[in-house]
């Protein structure tokens, strides 16, 4: 009996232990005894469009496009060609900037170029080359109706 009344905490504590170092996904490098040091790249680094800016937008910004770009320098991320997207992108990027849009604090870059864009587009991104489009999610059939 006081077998099995251990076993059960030690095997609680084994599956706790699994589950922390699996969800930490870290590699930790031992300094010494008593000192650890984790030796990953911090997220931000590894996907820059969740690093966490604070923008406010000059005053020569005038367009979601220009802001979309604004944002963008420095990050290693670029946009499609213009040629490259629809009419309705096309418009967006055109559309004057709206004065709530001036200034954002504490924001990610995705989440920034999503608010910009608006609920109309979807953010595209290529991993590989770093480009990224944002989409229209009205078919294309319907394109023509909207005007």
């Amino acid at each position: 009996m006081r077998k099995q009344k251990l076993a059960i905490p030690l095997l609680s504590l084994f599956l706790l232990s699994t589950h922390l170092s699996a969800a930490s996904n870290s590699e930790v490098l031992t300094l010494s005894r008593y000192t650890a040091i984790e030796v990953n790249s911090e997220l931000t680094q590894q996907n820059p469009l969740k690093m966490v800016v604070a923008v406010k937008f000059p005053p020569m910004v005038k367009t979601t496009g220009a802001a979309i770009h604004y944002v963008l320098d420095g990050s290693g991320y670029k946009l499609i060609s213009i040629k490259n997207t629809s009419r309705h992108t096309r418009t967006m990027y055109e559309t004057g900037l709206a004065e709530v849009h001036r200034q954002f604090e504490y924001v990610t870059l995705e989440n920034i170029l999503k608010t910009l864009a608006g609920d109309a587009f979807i953010l595209l991104n290529d991993p590989v080359s770093r480009r990224l489009s944002l989409e229209s999610i009205i078919p294309a059939n319907l394109e023509g109706a909207t005007q």
